[in-house]
């Protein structure tokens, strides 16, 4: 595969990047000139315990793990048109162009906020990441009622989309590509999941019905300061961005932060929760050697004599989640307060099989770290060619 030159660059109607045995033009079309399509039932389904599998825009990302279901006769009655093989199913109501292949001969019920579409001129393959480039998501995006709540686009108004495509051999190596790049993905998170369980699996049998002490024997509260937050990385729970999600260490950036007054000065090895707001009880270890402030909605703590990665540790059981939530206070918004938190039981192993238990959770969460980075980069790859391999 080789970028077009430059000359070729300024004809229109040829992406950034092809294979070398291509040369032709591209064309455009209207979606509905090499497609037909459709949008699925109106009608509010009569769930069954079993039968034909239904699916709607939530089903989008794995159609066959769809647990509703409609009856045969409903499925021949309200379904003229109905997904087969290699057909494409894309949302178009709240989601709108995110596509799935029909990839298996069980039959399928979809709901109005899918549109069915039928390749009859364009590979299926092709068809999916075509859906997927960016020119084709601008032209959903011009067409799809923003004000409607949720949004949607219209049956009539995509086959009005414009697609630039190439013959069909082309469009085959296209999509024959660009299917590597997601099975490669899906099988990345496989791997992520698989790590994650594995995790989990070695934090809870740890932790759970173990415990010999209090957390509070093992942490000293922080006191608030008053300081200008120049200079200096800010965690903010009002600011999505500073949001610290449950059992995750914070991210190494600067954010913005919308409170004004008091905030946290903190060094390395410092924890940080949040009592109550958007996500009560999620923790986070500060693990960077320059300090950080983290805004009044954290409360925040130093670790006494236990090792800081062994409490990290505790905070992503079960265990810890379960006692947590049996300390919560409060009706509207509930609170897990600083004696609340002293209080939660904790079990501490001898030094020996502590360090032997950190070693062991070292190195399934390096090899963790490592498989997101590379899914990271398995997504920029796709985006990349997304971009260069469609106009």
């Amino acid at each position: 595969m080789s970028n077009a030159d430059s000359n070729e660059k300024k004809i229109p109607n040829v992406p950034n990047l092809r294979f070398p045995c291509f040369s032709e033009l591209w064309r455009t079309f209207k979606l509905k000139n090499i497609s037909l399509i459709y949008d699925g039932t109106h009608q509010t389904p009569d769930y069954k315990k079993n039968g034909i599998k239904f699916v709607s825009v939530e089903d989008i990302n794995d159609l066959y793990g769809s647990k509703k279901y409609i009856s045969e006769n409903a499925f021949k009655k309200e379904f003229k048109n109905k997904p087969v093989l290699n057909d494409v199913l894309m949302t178009r109501i709240g989601d709108i162009g995110t596509p799935a292949i029909v990839s298996c001969a069980e039959p399928l019920a979809y709901y109005v906020s899918l549109a069915l579409i039928k390749p009859t001129n364009i590979d299926h393959l092709f068809l999916k990441y075509l859906i997927e480039s960016r020119s084709f998501q601008h032209e959903l995006w011009k067409r799809t009622i923003h004000v409607a709540f949720p949004k949607k686009i219209n049956k009539e108004e995509i086959g009005e989309c414009l697609c630039t495509i190439p013959e069909k051999d082309e469009q085959v190596k296209i999509g024959v590509l660009m299917s590597k790049i997601d099975e490669r993905i899906e099988t990345q998170n496989k791997i992520i999941e698989e790590l994650k369980t594995s995790i989990k699996a070695i934090l809870d049998d740890f932790f759970t019905n173990k415990s010999n002490s209090k957390v509070g024997n093992y942490i000293t509260e922080i006191s608030l300061r008053n300081k200008s937050n120049v200079g200096y990385p800010v965690f903010s729970v009002s600011n999505k961005k500073g949001f610290i999600p449950q059992n995750e260490q914070f991210e190494d950036k600067v954010i913005a932060s919308d409170d004004k007054s008091s905030y946290k000065i903190v060094s390395k090895n410092t924890f940080a929760y949040n009592p109550a707001r958007i996500n009560v009880g999620s923790i986070g270890l500060y693990e960077h050697d320059s300090p950080c402030i983290v805004s009044p909605m954290y409360n925040c703590f130093n670790v006494l004599e236990i090792e800081p990665t062994y409490l990290l540790m505790y905070f992503k059981s079960s265990f810890f989640i379960n006692e947590m939530n049996k300390r919560l206070e409060g009706s509207v918004r509930m609170c897990l307060t600083m004696d609340g938190l002293k209080n939660l039981p904790i079990y501490i192993p001898s030094t020996d099989e502590m360090h032997k238990v950190i070693s062991i959770y070292l190195s399934i969460n390096r090899k963790l770290q490592n498989s997101m980075k590379l899914l990271d980069l398995y997504l920029k790859q796709k985006e990349y060619l997304l971009s260069n391999l469609f106009i």
